[in-house]
């Protein structure tokens, strides 16, 4: 059958409409009207599916059918598995036969499995021989007769750090050095901390210098918080060397030993807010001072807040100048209800010039005592001290006052 027959065919409503037909008439009809037409198709499914749910089907040449396809190798191995596994009658020696001709690792681990009376060492040799990790590692898991030294130095040999870290977990009498050193030449930094965390014996320094290789700051951190017997002092490093501002924060915050002072730089030198304030709050010994100004020249008026309300010994005129520069009524609403020493005139006056009504009847609300006209009048005055200069300045330069 062509390629191009098959996609044509539709499978599922064909055996749909033969169900209804089996209901209506039974099985022999089924076989009788269509058996033959079915098998011209030499569609691999339509003939594993009409053996399996038709009695007195045709097995032999169902099979023939499914032995013979010229679909997808998925497909073709897929139904001589499923004929051999499904279908009582069929003639497992020739499908194993076929399977192991076909050289496809996977379908021969699966009859090595589950089907009975087969040469499994002769599927197994195909595993062997296609020398794939995933596969050996499930033959090793799943067949009980599997030569396990074997399949364990085809994924050593491959350096595939989930079939190394799974057969090292799952298989008694493992080689826990050698696929320690599989997993760390792989390079996978998960898999290096998963293998330190999981695997009893494994060398930790070896993992530990794949993970640092890595550059990867989150299994970094993960390697110096959770991993006994971790370099906390050369995992700091790494960490600072890696400059992500959001993992020399946590190092810093969580790991006892850790460089402050470095992870603190990596923060600074990033000019994020958000991740400064934390610095500032969670790390003890913080620079305040160096934090609270990366956030006053963010600009951020809801972290010039927090950091004015959260921080002890934070520049309080500093984030107070950084808010009302930032014309935020809200901000500048909230510093003025709970920043102790704020400056209510300066920050009333953005207050107001934002027109935002809700906002300037929660300020009066909150600050009862605020005095409007001393307000305008210092407002006014301001423009009288303008006023006065333009005046002194106009009459040195000989300029007629307008």
């Amino acid at each position: 059958m062509k390629k191009e027959d098959y996609v044509m065919i539709n499978a599922s409503e064909i055996l749909e409409l033969l169900d209804k037909i089996k209901y209506e008439y039974g099985d022999k009809k089924v076989i009788e009207l269509y058996e033959k037409r079915i098998l011209e198709l030499k569609d691999p499914r339509l003939s594993f599916e009409f053996a399996k749910r038709y009695k007195g089907a045709n097995i032999r040449a169902h099979e023939d059918v499914v032995l013979d396809s010229d679909g997808t190798e998925y497909e073709s191995y897929l139904y001589q598995y499923n004929f051999a596994h499904e279908i009582r009658g069929a003639n497992v020696k020739r499908l194993s036969e076929k399977v192991i001709k076909s050289g496809n690792p996977y379908y021969n681990f699966l009859f090595a499995r589950d089907i009975e009376g087969v040469d499994k060492k002769a599927h197994e040799k195909v595993v062997l021989d296609a020398k794939n990790a995933n596969v050996s590692l499930l033959f090793t898991l799943e067949v009980k007769e599997a030569d396990k030294k074997a399949h364990e130095q085809i994924i050593i040999d491959s350096l595939n750090p989930m079939a190394n870290y799974e057969f090292a977990k799952n298989v008694k009498d493992a080689d826990i050095l050698a696929h320690t050193k599989a997993v760390a030449l792989s390079g996978n930094a998960g898999f290096c901390y998963e293998f330190a965390r999981d695997i009893k014996k494994a060398d930790i320094k070896i993992l530990e210098e794949a993970v640092i290789k890595s550059h990867d700051p989150y299994y970094i951190f993960l390697f110096a918080r959770d991993i006994k017997g971790a370099d906390i002092n050369a995992l700091s490093r790494a960490m600072i060397e890696t400059k992500n501002a959001y993992f020399n924060l946590e190092f810093a915050k969580c790991i006892k030993g850790a460089d402050k002072d470095g992870h603190a730089k990596v923060v600074i030198d990033s000019g994020d807010a958000h991740i400064n304030f934390d610095f500032a709050r969670y790390v003890k010994g913080a620079n305040i001072k160096a934090h609270g100004q990366v956030v006053i020249d963010s600009g951020d008026a809801n972290y010039n807040y927090q950091f004015a309300k959260y921080i002890k010994g934070a520049d309080i005129k500093g984030h107070e100048q950084a808010i009302i520069k930032s014309k935020s009524a809200y901000y500048c609403l909230r510093f003025s209800e709970e920043i102790k020493g704020a400056d209510i005139n300066k920050l009333a006056k953005v207050i107001f010039e934002s027109g935002n009504s809700d906002i300037i009847s929660y300020f009066l609300d909150s600050h009862p005592d605020f005095d409007m006209n001393i307000f305008r009048n210092k407002e006014n005055g301001k423009k009288e001290i303008k006023d006065a200069n333009i005046k002194k300045l106009n009459k040195i330069l000989n300029i007629r006052n307008k």
